[in-house]
This record gives C-alpha cells, sequence and structure tokens, in this order.
C-alpha cells in the first residue's frame, strides 16, 4: 500500500481534485466573476495549496526510486532531502543521489536518531 493511499490523505486529496474541476469550470465561464468577485481570490489561494498537497506524494516517489536500494521514506526524514534525491536522481546517475542520501546523516542527524530510540522501551534491541 502506498503512503498517498492512507485514509486521510485520500479524503484530501478527494477534495483537491473536487477543486481542481471547480477550477477548471471557472476557466469556462470567466463572467462567474461577476457574480462572485471574491472567486478568483479563492482560487488563487487553492494554486496555493495544491502546490502543498504535491508534498503528499513525496515519500511515495521516493520510495519508487530508492526502496530498491535500501533507502525508504520515514517521517523525519527531511522534505527537502527527499526532494533533493529526487531531482538527483532524475537528472542524473542513482549513486549519486545515494551518495547524496549518506552525506546527509552526519554525527548531528545520528545522535538525534538515537536519543529518539532512548525514549521508547521496543526500541532498545535497535540501540
Amino acid at each position: 500500500m502506498k503512503i498517498i493511499d492512507n485514509p486521510s490523505t485520500k479524503e484530501i486529496l478527494i477534495q483537491v481534485y473536487a477543486w481542481e474541476n471547480i477550477e477548471r469550470l471557472h476557466e469556462l465561464v470567466p463572467w462567474a466573476n461577476r457574480l462572485c468577485p471574491r472567486f478568483t481570490k479563492i482560487l488563487s489561494e487553492f494554486s496555493k495549496i495544491k502546490s502543498q498537497i504535491e508534498m503528499l506524494k513525496l515519500p511515495d516517489q521516493f520510495n519508487e526510486i530508492f526502496a530498491l536500494s535500501g533507502w525508504i521514506a520515514y517521517e523525519s526524514l527531511n522534505a527537502g532531502v527527499m526532494k533533493k534525491a529526487i531531482e538527483i536522481a532524475d537528472n542524473s546517475e542513482l549513486v549519486d543521489a545515494d551518495n547524496f542520501l549518506a552525506d546527509h546523516y552526519d554525527e548531528d542527524t545520528l545522535k538525534w536518531a538515537i536519543l529518539r530510540f532512548n525514549g521508547h522501551p521496543d526500541f532498545y534491541k535497535r540501540l
């Protein structure tokens, strides 16, 4: 199951797709602005939200590219790092993206990950 198929995520996407249909309808009926002048501003705000919604697809895109190399998206993996790794993989060699990901795990990143394990009894074995 993909992360994007999570029920709460799916509900958000359904609403976004509904708004996209309203947006297309608005483009076809430009005189509707006279009936509701604020609607253009609402659609402008929707465009900003729509770009943020793309972030919901990021973990699945990441996993499709990197899972076979042993990388998997997790909740505290920086979205910017995932995005950049995908970009590198798309524009270069997978090994370059792999090296980028490995370089992301510096001493501070690893310390914080280990500290998070300390707070969970189920993770003691992993420590």
